[in-house]
């Protein structure tokens, strides 16, 4: 009568779907859920509003990868991944019904950048895949559906399309194992921001991440920069120049080393 998260709902229609014939596919719900630890005037348990989400590939379909990433393109794409800030689920959080079906090692806790928070993203626990037969490619986010709406209504708006063709390079950049997402992504936007060029529009994101089993001590990042001028062609000479001083920044501040 009282669902503390949507996760577990949608996670028990993955296997009827599979069994279907579905073999990849999202699952979203836009619902209530309750806390037992909030409590209203009239000592009934506080209704909140959530959306939740869940990402499934089949394991015969042996999709590259990890979920996580699938998940975090779907947040994106609603909310912007210029806005979003990721951080590890600390121990206090993971005691909420909320975070209960995720494997705390590969999830998140995601806030919108100098705001509020918004809720978590991630896989989920072995035990939870085995219990409900879901592939081993499953992965999903709960966020909480009043902030996810007043943030997409104050960020996304009409943006035309551009006259000029878009320039996209990537950049690898090898940092150590024990350094977290979150500060390379976050000096990696300051740095790009710092050495742009003016009257452009400036798109980045997370291509690929890698560690060589034969070097733990190290991973690899790619970035991919898309950058469009709004009143002339941009040419690959610029970009590489603006990479190369980005480059210089990053082994500066995170000591990272372009590869």
């Amino acid at each position: 009568y009282y669902r503390m998260s949507l996760t577990p709902s949608l996670l028990d229609k993955v296997h009827m779907n599979i069994k279907a014939g579905y073999k990849e596919f999202a699952l979203f719900e836009i619902g209530k859920t309750h806390g037992v630890d909030h409590m209203t005037d009239d000592k009934l348990p506080t209704e909140f509003e959530f959306t939740g989400l869940v990402v499934i590939a089949d394991d015969k379909i042996k999709k590259a990868g990890d979920a996580y990433y699938q998940a975090k393109a779907y947040l994106e794409h609603l909310v912007g991944n210029d806005y979003l800030t990721y951080r590890p689920v600390t121990k206090e959080m993971s005691e909420y019904p909320v975070t209960k079906p995720y494997n705390t090692d590969r999830s998140a806790l995601v806030s919108v950048k100098d705001g509020p928070f918004l809720g978590i993203i991630g896989e989920f626990k072995p035990s939870v895949l085995r219990a409900l037969k879901l592939p081993k490619y499953s992965a999903g986010f709960e966020i909480d559906t009043n902030v996810l709406g007043s943030t997409m209504t104050k960020l996304f708006g009409y943006i035309p399309l551009e006259k000029y063709p878009s320039v996209k390079q990537d950049m690898t950049i090898s940092v150590a194992s024990d350094l977290s997402y979150e500060i390379v992504e976050d000096a990696v936007h300051k740095a790009y921001a710092y050495h742009g060029i003016d009257d452009s529009r400036i798109d980045l994101s997370l291509f690929d991440i890698y560690q060589d089993d034969q070097d733990t001590s190290k991973k690899h990042f790619t970035f991919r920069f898309t950058t469009t001028g709004h009143y002339r062609t941009l040419t690959d000479k610029e970009i590489n120049t603006i990479l190369d001083k980005i480059a210089a920044t990053l082994a500066t501040e995170i000591n990272a080393t372009r590869i």
